[in-house]
């Protein structure tokens, strides 16, 4: 069973589609990044990829929105590392301007994160 600490995962919204085969890669390089980046097992690393219509800046050129949650380990230090890194991925598998390229973090509350049933609280 996970520890309290262990639950972080990243949901990435882009407006770039990708083939199912550059997807998975990207899900599975970015899957390792939060890992080690935030210092958790990547057993317990969620990752999703959306493929969105969006405007950004009034433009409809490739853009994207991350949001990163975890119990602990969100910081300065480590949300710097955490953008770089996502920023970097998301122009080598997507094309996409690290400009163009927003990044929400969360430090979720234990009982504000539900796994198998129950919130981390209790």
């Amino acid at each position: 069973e996970p520890r309290l600490l262990d639950m972080p995962t990243l949901v990435i919204e882009a407006s770039v589609a990708l083939p199912k085969e550059k997807e998975e890669s990207l899900l599975l390089r970015a899957s390792a990044l939060v890992a080690d980046i935030l210092g958790k097992p990547e057993s317990y690393v969620t990752v999703s990829y959306k493929t969105v219509r969006a405007v950004f800046g009034g433009s409809f050129d490739p853009s994207a929105f991350c949001y990163v949650a975890s119990i602990g380990q969100i910081n300065l230090e480590k949300n710097s590392k955490m953008t770089k890194a996502i920023c970097e991925l998301l122009k080598d598998a997507c094309g996409i301007d690290p400009a163009r390229v927003y990044v929400s973090f969360n430090d979720a509350a234990r009982e504000n994160f539900g796994w198998n049933g129950k919130t981390f609280a209790g």
